[in-house]
């Protein structure tokens, strides 16, 4: 993935109307998008904005931080657990029940220019 993150980051910059963020929906492809940008000489978040999704505990490691969306996979897996436990005691379908995300903003993104 790191490879794949990397070599699509050196070809989506290699043309004349680069974009000015990127949303990397699985943040094990942070290291190959960061030293893509860096190879290109483009900085985080002055030329390219990064934004992850689902916070792993390497995103505030990041240089800089990394600005995530937190869709709440540990609180999804223990209900999901429950529900799924309650099914088989039961044998009654689950509940459905919604849970809200929320962005972590760390220093990855600047403002829209």
């Amino acid at each position: 993935m790191l490879k794949e993150a990397y070599n699509s980051v050196i070809r989506f910059f290699s043309g004349k109307d680069n974009p000015t963020a990127i949303f990397i929906f699985a943040e094990e492809m942070v290291l190959g998008v960061y030293r893509a940008l860096h190879e290109l000489g483009l900085r985080v978040p002055e030329d390219v904005s990064v934004v992850g999704f689902d916070d792993l505990y390497t995103a505030e490691y990041m240089i800089p931080p990394l600005t995530t969306y937190d869709s709440g996979i540990g609180e999804m897996a223990k209900l999901g657990v429950e529900n799924l436990i309650q099914e088989i005691e039961t044998k009654e379908s689950g509940e459905s029940v919604k849970l809200r995300g929320g962005i972590i903003y760390r220093s990855s993104v600047a403002e829209c220019r």
